[in-house]
């Protein structure tokens, strides 16, 4: 009757920013936009990765390749760059042009693209966890269908919140997979298939020893039933000629010994072939209930020599 609300990836917020300022704009271009020796390059790196004071680092080479890794520069000649990162996704135009073209687009398609590309990631690390919880426990109640259920979840996923692309838009396709990059999702979307084949290669394992175990179990119970079958069926169809009544009694409790016997016998050595005991064991026992087999055929002719 509760709903317990649990934080899936970290508490970072997310954060989504439009900066429509002339200057700032008109001093970034495709040539200096990645320069570590610009106030306005070390700005612009701030501004993505939402460091207040400074960008963070002391290397100017790590700065160079963070700003071309995490800038769409499609735009960059006019003043117009997009960045992203795991925790942000922000714009830099001129205030003009940003208010009546960008804004509209970041607070309704870019913001829906960052909100699916958050979904995505926090299913990815919720399906990993399930799949730990679940695989730990293989003894719980309702294990094979929770697993059932988990791999309709992760179909259903797969089919109705995974898309590969989401807009028809040029630049909204390259927002998208830079996005999906930055989030490491097609990394984690490719780990996550992994684990999912693997933890139904050990459903299929489990299935097979579950089977295995009740073949072997059919195989105990039919060897051990087998032997006593065939010798009162060789007594019951053979026609003997009649003995007296003393020798009838002890005749028919000494078939029944002996085909007690032979299923004691029967049993074991199916039981130790089941269990791979070691060979000079089940050499030992399948002569024994050969021996029995043989004295079993004998014993009506014993009686009748006596």
């Amino acid at each position: 009757e509760k709903i317990q609300i649990e934080s899936l990836i970290d508490d970072r917020m997310f954060t989504i920013c439009w900066a429509g300022n002339d200057a700032w704009s008109k001093s970034l271009n495709t040539a200096n936009y990645d320069d570590p020796k610009s106030e306005q390059a070390k700005l612009w790196h701030r501004f993505i990765f939402l460091d207040g004071k400074s960008p963070g680092l002391a290397n100017d080479q790590l700065l160079r390749n963070l700003n071309q890794n995490h800038t769409n520069p499609r735009w960059a000649d006019y003043g117009t760059l997009f960045g992203i990162t795991r925790y942000s996704f922000v714009a830099l135009t001129d205030e003009e042009l940003g208010k009546n073209l960008v804004l509209p687009h970041l607070q309704s398609m870019y913001f829906q693209i960052a909100l699916l590309s958050l979904l995505q990631r926090a299913s990815i690390l919720r399906f990993s966890e399930k799949i730990t919880e679940i695989a730990a426990n293989p003894d719980q109640k309702g294990y094979l269908e929770k697993s059932k259920a988990l791999y309709m979840q992760y179909l259903h996923f797969v089919n109705k919140i995974y898309f590969r692309e989401v807009t028809p838009q040029e630049q909204g396709i390259e927002l998208y997979r830079m996005m999906q990059e930055k989030m490491d999702i097609p990394r984690d979307i490719d780990t996550l298939k992994q684990e999912i084949a693997e933890f139904h290669q050990l459903l299929d394992l489990e299935n097979e020893s579950r089977q295995t175990k009740a073949m072997n179990t059919l195989t105990i119970v039919g060897s051990a039933l087998l032997a006593p079958s065939l010798i009162l069926s060789y007594f019951g169809l053979s026609s003997f000629p009649e003995l007296p009544k003393d020798q009838y009694c002890a005749f028919t409790a000494m078939a029944a010994f002996v085909a007690f016997l032979g299923s004691i016998s029967a049993l074991f050595t199916a039981y130790g072939w089941v269990q791979n005991w070691k060979k000079h064991i089940l050499i030992s026992l399948l002569i024994c209930t050969i021996l029995i087999f043989i004295w079993a055929i004998n014993l009506p002719f014993i009686y009748l020599k006596e």
